[in-house]
């Protein structure tokens, strides 16, 4: 993952809050979640209105569903949040 999540700090992280959802093809989970919190996110447990973003992979189910529902909670795809990075 180092090679692909560059190590500069970004303040689109700052405050705001991660959740991964699903099984990721690219990344390991723990090294994602590190990442967001280096660089001054946090890394939440479960899908709430405090949520801001869900991070899915493949078949992310009843997390995905509650983040659909809530409507306030943006929803990005693995690679876009390799993208987020970049």
């Amino acid at each position: 993952m180092e090679n692909q999540i560059s190590k500069i700090s970004d303040e689109r992280f700052t405050d705001k809050s991660f959740l991964f959802t699903g099984k990721m093809n690219t990344l390991k989970r723990d090294e994602a979640e590190q990442a967001v919190r280096d660089r001054g996110g946090r890394v939440a447990s479960s899908v709430s209105a405090k949520l801001d973003i869900l991070v899915v992979g493949e078949n992310a189910g009843s997390k995905l569903d509650k983040a659909k529902k809530l409507g306030s909670v943006k929803i990005m795809s693995e690679q876009e949040f390799l993208q987020f990075f970049q």
